[in-house]
C-alpha cells in the first residue's frame, strides 16, 4: 500500500493534509455532507456522501485506493509517464487515491490514542 499525502474537505472546507499518523476532524451538524479526498498530481478523486446523525461521531479510515497504489508503483517506475500510464490502465471502480472505511467508534477511539491532529 502507497502511502498518500491526501488533502481532505468536507462540504468544500479544507480540513487539512492527512498523512500517516495524524487525523482530521471537524464539527457538523446532522444531515447529508461531502467528504472530498485529493492530493496533488493525481488525475482523480475520491468523494463520498455521508449522512450524520445527531448526536453521534462518524470516523472514517483513509486507505490508499489499488488505483493510487498501482499509479505510484508506475511513477516510481517511469516517472511521472508512467504514473500517467499507470492511471489511464489501473481500470479501478473508484477514479480517486483513497478509499474511505467507516469504522465503529471503539476501533476508531483505539486508533486516535496513536495518532496527532493536523495543523
Amino acid at each position: 500500500m502507497a502511502i498518500c499525502a491526501c488533502e481532505v474537505k468536507l462540504d468544500g472546507a479544507p480540513l487539512g493534509k492527512v498523512v500517516a499518523g495524524k487525523y482530521a476532524y471537524a464539527d457538523r451538524p446532522a444531515g447529508r455532507h461531502e467528504l472530498l479526498v485529493t492530493e496533488v498530481m493525481f488525475p482523480g478523486d475520491t468523494k463520498r456522501e455521508v449522512v450524520m446523525d445527531a448526536g453521534r461521531t462518524h470516523f472514517y479510515l483513509i486507505k490508499s485506493s489499488p488505483r493510487h497504489d498501482a499509479a505510484m508503483g508506475g511513477a516510481m517506475l517511469g516517472g511521472l509517464a508512467g504514473l500517467v500510464v499507470s492511471v489511464a490502465t489501473a481500470g479501478e471502480a473508484n477514479p480517486g487515491l483513497a478509499e474511505l472505511v467507516a469504522l465503529d467508534e471503539a476501533t476508531a477511539r483505539t486508533k486516535l490514542a496513536e495518532l496527532q491532529a493536523v495543523e
